[in-house]
């Protein structure tokens, strides 16, 4: 009997951990605060005496970084060309199958939008007439217009991220790529960073970085773009938009394990430094 209780103690503890884990996980992907994991911060030897006499980390401006694509957005869709032959029909559609939603784009494009809806409320057979009409005025009908128009919003976006600073961190204090890039050839130290949830310390808002193949795209279709913009939170859409670009990068730099603190600039702060 004792045997089985044991064997059954062990179960439970093995259960309990396996909990933790899951739960680790899902608050690293939300951004919640999670329990105290071991980070490593790779410093040379100027970021060394820098960080220990100040007692303050080095908050990164994104076009500082080692990877120049770094917190960028690598487009609003995946293949664009195809995506601006596609828009105008997409923004049809989605009006069409969503006739009772109300629109929260703001004017004068709401206006139209409801219009649009109600157009179609009265008729649905004018659904291929207003593609067409769509597709013959010069704005819309004219692809080099809407190119424009993404490569404008793509280029703000950039800009925009360059009012976060962040902290870029690992989980591994003997990786020896690390050692030679960010620790001057092993010239340089490794900080120990211990997060502490007692005093409520921001460091317990590092979340993991996903490796992707290519930058991944604002939108992963037309359709997605369409509805955001026209009847999505924008709120929402800004923090969705802005967290996938600070959270990813390319295969090429996945070694590295990254766990990352990003923080935006409040009424114009230098927070290029801040106490530990």
């Amino acid at each position: 009997m004792s045997q089985v209780r044991a064997k059954l103690i062990k179960r439970k503890i093995k259960n309990v951990k396996s909990r933790r884990d899951v739960k680790r996980k899902r608050a690293q992907k939300s951004g919640k605060k999670v329990e105290s994991l071991r980070l490593f911060k790779y410093l040379d030897v100027n970021g060394a005496k820098l960080t220990l006499q100040n007692r303050t980390f080095r908050h990164a401006k994104p076009s500082s970084f080692n990877d120049s694509e770094d917190l960028t957005s690598g487009g609003v869709f995946l293949s664009s060309d195809q995506a601006l032959t596609n828009l105008s029909n997409a923004f049809i559609d989605i009006l069409a199958s969503n006739l009772n939603l109300v629109p929260t784009c703001v004017s004068p494009m709401r206006e139209k939008v409801q219009e649009i809806q109600q157009a179609i409320l009265s008729n649905p057979e004018i659904v291929d007439i207003l593609k067409n009409d769509i597709s013959q005025r010069s704005n819309y009908g004219d692809t080099k217009y809407f190119s424009d128009l993404i490569s404008s919003h793509v280029r703000n976006i950039n800009e925009f991220m360059q009012n976060y600073r962040v902290l870029c961190v690992t989980t591994s204090s003997s990786s020896e790529n690390m050692w030679q890039r960010y620790a001057q050839d092993h010239k340089g130290i490794v900080l120990r960073i211990e997060p502490s949830l007692k005093k409520d310390s921001k460091f317990t808002f590092f979340r993991p970085v996903e490796y992707l193949a290519q930058r991944p795209p604002l939108y992963q279709s037309v359709e997605k773009f369409v509805f955001s913009s026209v009847f999505g939170d924008n709120t929402s859409r800004c923090k969705e938009m802005c967290e996938k670009i600070i959270f990813s990068k390319t295969l090429d730099w996945a070694g590295e394990d990254e766990r990352r603190l990003a923080i935006p600039i409040i009424n114009e702060a230098p927070w290029e430094t801040l106490p530990y």
